[in-house]
């Protein structure tokens, strides 16, 4: 993990974190499903969003008020008063809808793809578009962009394949030496 800078690190363990969260959850449904006793609960309270976003209903069970997450056109189905088929999971407390595990198999595989996006080599690729952006503008403007064109061009120096890179990018270093040897006269 030395490759990696700090925020990437963070996001990668992050990611790590929710695949293996998403994976116990996604287990525990699935004996749910298995093993689950299937029982109607009575709806006592809807939340609706008129947006196209997640919306909940509330079920009031052994106490405790419990909020099932489910689509807003899904969610008009249940008013309060209404029976929904469920299945409880009195170890952790929470409860699962019939036929969800494709639901929680997707939330595997966002956080899967959220851990392969946290660790591709973001550094190469910013660093390649900030070369291209400086060669595309044709001129340097500051030190750090003339330190960039520099381990540029150690990194591709003996690539017969990128002669013409070189030699435009020691234009520009030539054309940058001239205008700060004026400036600083």
């Amino acid at each position: 993990m030395k490759d990696y800078n700090g925020t990437q690190k963070v996001f990668i363990v992050l990611a790590l974190f929710c695949i293996v969260y998403n994976l116990f959850f996604y287990f525990q449904d699935a004996n749910l499903e298995k093993e689950g006793l299937v029982k109607l609960y009575e709806v006592n309270r809807q939340l609706y969003r008129r947006s196209k976003t997640i919306s909940s209903i509330q079920v009031y069970f052994k106490g405790k008020v419990h909020r099932i997450r489910m689509g807003s056109e899904e969610s008009l189905k249940y008013p309060v008063g209404s029976k929904i088929r469920l299945i409880y999971n009195d170890e952790f407390d929470y409860f699962y809808r019939p036929g969800g595990l494709t639901h929680s198999l997707g939330k595997v595989f966002i956080a899967l793809a959220f851990l392969i996006l946290s660790a591709l080599p973001w550094d190469k690729f910013m660093y390649r578009l900030q070369v291209n952006q400086i060669v595309k503008k044709g001129r340097i403007s500051k030190e750090v962009e003339y330190e960039l064109l520099i381990s540029r061009i150690d990194e591709i120096y003996g690539d017969i394949k990128k002669v013409g890179e070189i030699e435009k990018l020691n234009k520009l270093l030539i054309a940058f030496n001239k205008n700060y040897k004026k400036s600083s006269r």
